[in-house]
């Protein structure tokens, strides 16, 4: 909980507050649901926080890592360069702890942008499929199971994020804060969409687009 009420929300808000850097925004943050994530005390102040910040907290389902793009893209991409530079630095030798540390933050500030762009996109496609399948999880067993939702195909990599191949270009309609403050939950979910798809998020990478 204080990495939540010392550094995630405080960055978040400075980045949506007025005159910050995506002033007006909608924060939507995905919890992962994890059993230790469950703590009652931990939900009910997560809950409390995003309430009366008009923010979503949106948890995924449980034991669904596929649905989490921290762990879809973001933490397998951040694990292969980390061991790429651990081996750059060290040979196959343990790094000291600080190293290892170091090593992980280099590895966060060079994450390219259009990786966390690519996971979300890569994550909407893979719910799209749980929908298709009914909830069931059937599109990743045997032979011909994966992840893959051929973003690369669709998508090209900028300094800034990612940009659709075909040129179509789905903007982004800010609503003021009135808007946002009467704003019913489909328009809510429609502008979460909108902002998944054309990648105005802020987070990573899959094996497939690294």
């Amino acid at each position: 909980m204080p990495l939540f009420e010392k550094c995630i929300f405080p960055a978040i808000n400075e980045l949506v507050k007025e005159g910050g850097k995506f002033e007006g925004y909608l924060p939507i943050i995905q919890g992962d649901n994890a059993g230790p994530h469950e703590d009652a005390k931990f939900k009910n102040y997560v809950n409390k926080e995003c309430e009366e910040k008009g923010w979503l907290w949106e948890p995924q389902g449980p034991q669904m890592p596929h649905m989490n793009v921290l762990d879809l893209a973001v933490f397998p991409a951040m694990s292969r360069r980390h061991s790429h530079l651990c081996r750059a630095k060290n040979g196959m030798k343990v790094l000291k702890e600080d190293d290892i540390w170091d090593c992980a933050q280099t590895v966060w500030e060079e994450l390219p942008s259009s990786k966390i762009a690519n996971a979300f996109v890569h994550a909407k496609r893979i719910a799209e499929k749980i929908v298709a399948s009914k909830g069931d999880n059937g599109f990743l067993a045997g032979i011909k199971g994966k992840l893959s939702a051929g973003v690369r195909n669709d998508f090209m990599e900028t300094d800034f994020g990612n940009k659709r191949r075909d040129g179509i270009k789905m903007e982004f309609e800010r609503e003021n804060k009135n808007d946002c403050d009467n704003a019913s939950s489909s328009s809510l979910n429609n502008a979460s969409s909108s902002l998944n798809e054309s990648i105005l998020n802020l987070n990573t990478a899959f094996e497939e687009d690294v």
